[in-house]
């Protein structure tokens, strides 16, 4: 198992030395390798955070109810629509990574782009 991701940090590493936009000509070069370089990094990114989703769409759910039977019905239902938002995520992040040497594809698959860009910790009165 750790020769598996050992080869895996390998591969990332030279995918992201070898993308770097030092070699480039010109701007656009540079945007488009910077293009290629960030959908990487976000399925890298996503592939490591799908996990995170069932305890964020638990909590997510668990706010949305209503007392503590709402609460604990909001902790059952967070707990599956987690696992799906975490396929999910997988998913665009599989996605992400083997598509990111060809164009397309630049916002991704799944919005939010990372997990952490929607919050389920905030608090009722903060707008």
């Amino acid at each position: 198992m750790k020769e598996v991701i050992r080869y895996i940090l390998v591969i990332s590493f030279l995918l992201a030395v070898s993308y770097s936009p030092t070699w480039a000509d010109s701007t656009k070069e540079k945007e488009i390798i910077q293009q290629h370089v960030h959908k990487f990094s976000r399925g890298v990114i996503n592939i490591g955070t799908a996990p995170l989703e069932i305890p964020k769409q638990m909590i997510k759910r668990a706010q949305d109810g209503k007392g503590p039977e709402g609460e604990l019905a909001g902790y059952l239902t967070g707990t599956i629509t987690g696992v799906g938002w975490g396929l999910w995520r997988l998913t665009s992040g599989i996605v992400d990574v083997f598509s990111a040497p060809f164009s397309g594809n630049e916002k991704g698959l799944i919005e939010p782009e990372f997990i952490s860009e929607d919050n389920p910790l905030k608090h009722p009165l903060d707008k």
